[in-house]
């Protein structure tokens, strides 16, 4: 259960990352906040797609216990 859950949480991050990377500024109708990345788009969006990536490749490699 623990390694479908890093699978999901990883290619969450890397939607997230890739998203901002493409799409710096949003705008949270929920919450009422403007965010914005200009400056750091590309760092952080890499950053969150190599962290990402970590958390497939680690849960993928893990072994199965029974």
């Amino acid at each position: 259960m623990d390694r479908i859950i890093s699978i999901l949480l990883g290619f969450s991050l890397v939607f997230l990352g890739s998203w901002i990377v493409f799409e710096p500024r949003f705008y949270s109708y929920k919450f009422n906040r403007y965010f914005d990345f200009t400056g750091y788009n590309i760092p952080l969006g890499i950053a969150l797609i190599v962290i990402g990536i970590l958390f497939i490749w680690t849960s993928l490699k893990k072994k199965h216990r029974s």
